[in-house]
């Protein structure tokens, strides 16, 4: 079994809204990337810090229900 982590993500200086709870679990695993061409590096940080497995959107689909955030 995978060890998940959950993480709080804040708004910043300039934005808004939150704070999200992302919460992974043995389901719901999955960092969607749908930025194209390069991997975020914002999607990059939240696979590490929550153990998730980081997903390309454009070339792999991911069924709804796997999926703990996109960005």
């Amino acid at each position: 079994m995978a060890d998940y982590r959950s993480v709080v993500v804040k708004a910043g200086s300039g934005g808004f809204g939150g704070p999200l709870t992302l919460i992974p679990d043995g389901k719901k695993n999955k960092v969607v990337n749908i930025t194209g061409g390069v991997m975020s590096q914002v999607a990059q940080r939240l696979a590490e810090m929550t153990g998730c497995e980081l997903v390309d959107g454009f070339k792999t689909r991911v069924p709804d229900d796997e999926i703990l955030v996109v960005v």
